[in-house]
C-alpha cells in the first residue's frame, strides 16, 4: 500500500481573511450586468440584525449559496445580493434590553438614536460573518446598484418600497379587510405567525352546555 504524499493539514485558517479580501476587492462574484448570460435570480430574505447573525441564519445562506456556485458554473449569470433588514420590532426588542427601559417612556430622538448604534455595530459585524463564511454575494459595498448590499431602512429603498405599493395601489391590487390576527400585549402591537412561541401553560378548561330547543337534550362543547 503507498503511503499518502500529503502529511499534516496544508490549509491553514490564516489563509482564509485574505483570500476573502481579495475576492472582495476583485469582484469575482459580481453581477454583470451586459453579460449575454441567462440570468438566475436568488431572491435573498434579508435577515434581521437586531444582533449579529447567528448558526442558523449563516447555515441558511451558505444552503443558498451552493446553488449560487451551481448555477455559475453552468453558465448562468447570477443575482445574490445581500441585503440587511434594520427594521421591526426585533429592533425595539434589543434597544430595550440594552437600557432596560421601554422605549415609549422615552423621546423618539433618542430612540432613534439609540436603535442605529446598535444597527451599525450589528451590521458590521453580520457582514464580516458573511464574508468570512465564504458566500458568494455579488457584492460588499453598501449601494444601488443591481447586486449591492442594501439596508431596509435607507431612503432609496424605503422610496422603492412605497413606490412599489402605490403601483399595487392604483392597478387595484390592495384591499382593506378585516382577519384575526396576533396581538402582542407587551409590544402592543400584531405581529407574525413566525414571532409566536407556543407554550403548554396552566389553564382554566370551561365546559359550556347548549339544550337543543326542539328536544331538550344537552349538547356540552369544551
Amino acid at each position: 500500500m503507498k503511503k499518502p504524499k500529503l502529511k499534516g493539514k496544508r490549509w491553514e485558517k490564516g489563509f482564509e481573511k485574505s483570500l476573502y479580501e481579495e475576492w472582495k476587492r476583485k469582484g469575482v462574484y459580481s453581477f454583470d450586468k451586459k453579460s449575454k448570460k441567462p440570468i438566475f435570480s436568488i431572491d435573498t430574505p434579508p435577515p434581521y440584525v437586531n444582533t449579529p447573525i447567528h448558526i442558523g441564519q449563516a447555515t441558511t445562506y451558505i444552503l443558498m449559496d451552493f446553488f449560487a456556485r451551481f448555477k455559475r458554473m453552468t453558465g448562468w449569470n447570477v443575482l445574490f445580493p445581500l441585503g440587511l433588514d434594520r427594521n421591526g420590532l426585533p429592533i425595539e426588542m434589543a434597544a430595550e434590553k440594552k437600557i432596560n427601559v421601554k422605549l415609549t417612556d422615552l423621546p423618539r430622538e433618542k430612540v432613534l438614536k439609540l436603535c442605529e448604534s446598535i444597527l451599525q455595530k450589528s451590521s458590521e459585524a453580520s457582514t464580516e460573518t458573511f464574508l468570512r463564511s465564504g458566500i458568494t454575494f455579488n457584492s460588499w459595498k453598501l449601494g444601488n446598484g443591481i447586486g449591492d448590499v442594501y439596508h431596509t431602512d435607507s431612503p432609496e429603498y424605503r422610496s422603492l418600497t412605497q413606490d412599489t405599493f402605490i403601483d399595487l395601489w392604483n392597478k387595484g391590487l390592495i384591499y382593506e379587510d378585516n382577519r384575526i390576527n396576533n396581538f402582542c400585549p407587551g409590544c402592543q402591537t400584531t405581529i407574525a405567525d413566525a414571532e409566536v412561541e407556543y407554550a403548554e401553560l396552566p389553564a382554566h378548561f370551561n365546559d359550556v352546555v347548549f339544550r337543543v330547543k326542539e328536544t331538550g337534550e344537552k349538547i356540552i362543547i369544551g
